[in-house]
């Protein structure tokens, strides 16, 4: 595909179907965007910003399904930031939180606590490994991430079925103690690497730990969510900043798809982003319940057999003279 204004805006909604489709699937969504844009761009990669422009469209589908626990937390974080005497009791809650080994008091506070822990090795994470993660979207790369994240799946299930076997009862209640919250956020944050999906790392810590499926899903989903708005945020502040330095432009521009450009990856314009976000936003609205209540009702064992077909295929394919 080389460049036409129509091309680039085909392009953008083809990326945004694809992230919609597989933004909530723990399928490996950063690696799906990589394999279509290297297929239809011969090789060629899409700027970082860009892809994560459009992915805002995943994020508000999400935040559509969560609305009313969103605004429930919303709520409470008001009050917390203008009330003293709040303020003192989220913290006495979430002290009681951290030192219980056992808490089935499941309030906002303790959601709200068991959020902002969660998110704390997402982001050191994140940080660590984001120049890893951004050099690391070979296809080779993906392919292994693929076959990684199969195996952490494999091993999930296996643990949990091996568990019932042994007669021990799922933990029903949705409270997460302190070091599980943050097992699931390392796992989660294993995201970053195109191809493990962090979603699906998260589900399967969740089923590490003893916990329901449902459960599981469940709390992994709400991190995937709120990792969303705070990346839109980064996203949408890095976006202004481009546009006033003159390095994003508004419409599709032949100089965006230069090979010296953005070091050889494509950059799609804000007409094209938002034609992709439009798109995200609409198949992960559609799809999110159906995922939703597939993840809880079926295990992960068709997520992995599709994953270990592709990262197989995928080093198959590169081993092969027609990849030359």
């Amino acid at each position: 595909m080389n460049f036409t204004q129509f091309n680039e805006l085909l392009l953008s909604v083809i990326l945004g179907i694809v992230q919609g489709l597989t933004g909530v699937l723990p399928i490996g969504g950063d690696a799906h965007i990589r394999l279509v844009s290297s297929i239809l761009l011969n090789g060629r990669d899409v700027r970082e910003l860009s892809l994560s422009a459009i992915g805002i469209g995943t994020t508000l589908g999400l935040v559509q399904f969560f609305w009313k626990k969103i605004i429930v937390y919303a709520k409470r974080i008001q009050i917390i930031c203008t009330d003293v005497n709040e303020r003192r009791v989220f913290l006495e809650n979430f002290r009681g939180w951290w030192s219980s080994r056992r808490v089935t008091n499941n309030t906002v506070d303790i959601q709200l606590a068991q959020l902002a822990t969660a998110l704390l090795p997402i982001s050191i994470i994140s940080l660590i490994t984001g120049n890893l993660a951004t050099n690391s979207r070979s296809v080779r790369d993906i392919a292994l991430f693929l076959l990684a994240g199969s195996g952490l799946m494999i091993i999930a299930e296996y643990l949990k079925t091996y568990i019932k076997r042994l007669g021990e009862v799922e933990r029903e209640t949705e409270v997460f103690l302190p070091v599980e919250v943050v097992l699931v956020g390392l796992f989660q944050s294993l995201g970053v690497f195109p191809g493990i999906s962090g979603l699906g790392a998260g589900i399967c810590a969740g089923l590490l730990v003893g916990k329901q499926r449902k459960v599981a899903v469940y709390f992994s989903l709400l991190i995937f969510t709120v990792t969303g708005l705070w990346n839109t945020l980064v996203t949408l502040v890095q976006i202004i900043v481009s546009v006033f330095s003159n390095s994003y432009t508004l419409f599709p521009n032949s100089q965006s798809w230069s090979t010296t450009a953005f070091n050889n990856r494509i950059s799609i314009s804000l007409v094209g982003c938002f034609l992709g976000l439009f798109c995200s936003y609409l198949v992960t609205w559609i799809t999110t319940n159906i995922v939703d209540q597939y993840l809880i009702r079926k295990n992960l064992q068709n997520i992995i057999i599709y994953r270990l077909i592709l990262g197989v295929g995928l080093l198959v394919w590169i081993a092969s003279p027609f990849s030359k």
